[in-house]
């Protein structure tokens, strides 16, 4: 299953949706931090659903205002695929 995590930047809070799992939001002060939160709340929602198929998740960061390098510094893997 491949799930997309979209990483908002607004007002210095990283903040992640995904449009495989409605509803599901998830905030933290880095983008490293924010995108290891989302990824582990979708695997725990997609297993209490029931969902048994390896998710490969695909990270999108998304403009939500000017960023400057400094905001960017936590890398940053594109996709990351999970068993």
């Amino acid at each position: 299953m491949r799930v997309t995590i979209l990483v908002h930047l607004e007002d210095g809070v990283w903040w992640a949706e995904s449009p495989q799992v409605p509803g599901f939001s998830a905030c933290q002060p880095s983008l490293r931090d924010v995108e290891a939160a989302a990824k582990l709340a979708i695997r725990e929602i997609l297993e209490e659903l029931g969902t048994e198929e390896p998710i490969a998740f695909e990270t999108r960061l998304v403009a939500s205002q000017p960023t400057t390098a400094a905001d960017l510094v936590d890398p940053l893997k594109v996709t990351t695929k999970v068993a």
